[in-house]
């Protein structure tokens, strides 16, 4: 096909093939000629006439069909620059190349400025003190004298704060002070009247202390004099310990909690005859702080955009598109995008400037996607998929792939004789590591997953979210973050950031689920190099969709191209098991197919 016009050629097969390449996704689906065709001008001279008259602005397809299956074609594009010319010999040499239906190259390297109207813009919120620990002492039988009841409003009141008692207990102590030693704030109480008999009101008191905290690893702080940056707190942080987490040393610094909230004493339950009743009575001064962000966009509006700029008629993600996340079981249909500079606060609140730009590829987005959750994408059939390599790996399947496309030893056994010999995969990394733009707190920071405890050399393997931020921790985002990229946040259907137990430190922490340490856990054990490895510092088997390092010699068999492309990513039986596809050609001038499979 040149311009409008359309030729049926006869062609010279130059050791033409058709080749199949795996994608990143790990699917086999990119089916292109390989090689060269010569035309004669003879019985072509229309079509050749044409090609000699193409300009360097002009392209042509080359279309290829069997003569007896219109069915199975294969398309490649070609230009002048793709031609050989002899014109002694009335003589043309055809290199075609890939074609690509989709305009995938131009779409994937566009910029998309996501602060647009083309995008609903949310609120969110999130709670920014969230590193805490806590203690609770208790004990029995304490005089409260200055606790009385109000038999109007049935209520427990302090006679000198209405909202808390004096008398506290810490470490079997009894105090009156609200802030003790240690940096331990007072948090809660509960007492509850045990003595029916006196005219003094005697009590079981339990206190719960709280105090804020931080981990700064002590490979990078060996001498624990760590300088945290200013923020909004009267108190500073102090060195309190080196603590062991998940077999790493990490410096453990506390300070005082200055944000209070106090809250009115009542009694449980309200019933007049009390004196028949042990009351008690709760009072708290419990950290408060609510972040909210009124500049985001939702990160599936951004890839639903993506669809229409392919030309594809359905986004297909399971991934972040149903409720129950497939692989991990969280519900990722909420996560929220915005520009950096907008989720900063300045001097205590939003900016009084919006970022009015937001740009990024869908390459880039991609790629900050597969380095934290292993997302990948396809587009087949005007459909774009975007999902985990789980799903790709095991032919568009969250279920392992046991599909046996091909049983070579019962269609053509004769193909595999000689052919069981194999190597495996000689370029194994001893580590992968993983970064964001930015990162303060451990959970974020993270550590790498390695193999260590078999390998003992190796390359590293770097996964990249060089645009994203997600640890949204205030004390360091609004003063050491730079004002590039963006913030990527997990949030439920009410747009508020959920707050997740890091699997590090174990702590409460906002934002969690997008920290290294949880995302390693419910999206990295599948698609590893090898069956056991260390993940957050803890030895882990991975028995998921692992890599195929055993890599047979190429197998060389007649068969019908047409039914073949039906089997690409189903698996191969040979006499050495079960084989995914890695490479598949086709000979054109003797219909034969050849393939290198690859078996754990």
């Amino acid at each position: 096909m040149i311009g409008l016009g359309i030729y049926d050629v006869n062609l010279i097969d130059n050791k033409a093939k058709i080749t199949w390449e795996k994608g990143e996704s790990g699917l086999v689906f990119k089916k292109k000629l390989d090689g060269s065709f010569i035309m004669n001008r003879a019985t072509n001279e229309t079509c050749y006439d044409a090609i000699k008259a193409m300009t360097h602005c002009d392209t042509a397809a080359l279309r290829i069909t069997q003569p007896d299956n219109t069915t199975f074609t294969v398309v490649s594009v070609f230009n002048k620059r793709d031609i050989s010319y002899n014109d002694d010999k009335c003589q043309v040499t055809i290199k075609p190349r890939y074609y690509d239906p989709n305009n995938i190259d131009a779409v994937i390297t566009k910029d998309l400025n996501i602060i647009n109207d083309a995008f609903d813009v949310y609120t969110v919120q999130y709670e920014t003190l969230s590193m805490f620990e806590y203690i609770t002492y208790t004990k029995a039988n304490v005089f409260c004298n200055d606790l009385v009841w109000d038999i109007n409003t049935l209520q427990w009141y302090s006679t000198t704060h209405s909202w808390i008692p004096v008398l506290k207990i810490f470490n079997n102590a009894e105090i009156s002070n609200q802030v003790n030693n240690s940096n331990w704030t007072y948090f809660s109480q509960t007492n509850t009247k045990v003595d029916q008999t006196t005219d003094d009101p005697i009590f079981n008191i339990s206190t719960t202390w709280f105090r804020e905290i931080r981990y700064v690893p002590k490979a990078i702080d060996p001498l624990h004099d760590k300088v945290f940056p200013d923020d909004a707190s009267f108190y500073d942080f102090a060195y309190l310990q080196t603590v062991t987490i998940n077999g790493q040393l990490y410096n453990k610094y506390t300070r005082y909690v200055d944000s209070l909230v106090a809250t009115d004493l009542m009694d449980e339950p309200l019933l007049n005859n009390h004196s028949l009743i042990d009351f008690s009575l709760t009072s708290y001064f419990g950290s408060t702080s609510t972040r909210t962000l009124t500049r985001a966009r939702r990160l599936i509006d951004i890839l639903e955009y993506f669809k229409t700029e392919f030309g594809c008629t359905t986004l297909s993600s399971h991934f972040f598109k149903d409720a129950i996340n497939p692989v991990s079981g969280v519900d990722l249909r909420y996560l929220m995008i915005m520009q950096k500079s907008d989720a900063i606060y300045v001097d205590g609140s939003e900016t009084s400037d919006p970022a009015t730009k937001g740009i990024i590829t869908f390459q880039q987005l991609m790629e900050q996607l597969w380095a934290m959750f292993q997302v990948t994408w396809l587009v087949q059939d005007d459909i774009l998929y975007i999902e985990h390599i789980k799903y790709f790996r095991n032919n568009f399947s969250y279920l392992t792939n046991t599909t046996v496309g091909i049983d070579l030893t019962t269609v053509y056994p004769t193909a595999l004789v000689g052919t069981h010999a194999y190597d495996y995969e000689k370029s194994i990394p001893l580590r992968e590591k993983f970064s964001f733009m930015e990162s303060w707190n451990v959970d974020f920071v993270g550590t790498d997953i390695n193999y260590t405890n078999c390998l003992e050399d190796g390359e590293t393997v770097d996964y990249s979210a060089s645009l994203i931020t997600t640890d949204i921790d205030p004390l360091y985002l609004d003063s050491q973050a730079s004002r590039d990229g963006f913030v990527l946040l997990h949030c439920n259907d009410g747009y508020f950031v959920i707050t997740t137990i890091g699997k590090l430190t174990t702590m409460s922490i906002s934002n969690g689920h997008l920290s290294w340490a949880n995302l390693h856990d419910a999206y990295w054990r599948s698609n590893r190099y090898l069956d056991t490895g260390m993940m957050n510092n803890v030895a882990v088997t991975f028995t998921d969709t692992l890599r195929k390092l055993k890599k047979q010699m190429p197998i060389r068999f007649p068969y019908c191209v047409e039914d073949f492309e039906l089997y690409l990513n189903d698996l191969v039986r040979t006499t050495m098991g079960d084989g995914e596809i890695e490479t598949a050609e086709y000979a054109i001038k003797d219909g034969y197919i050849q393939i290198e499979l690859a078996y754990l």
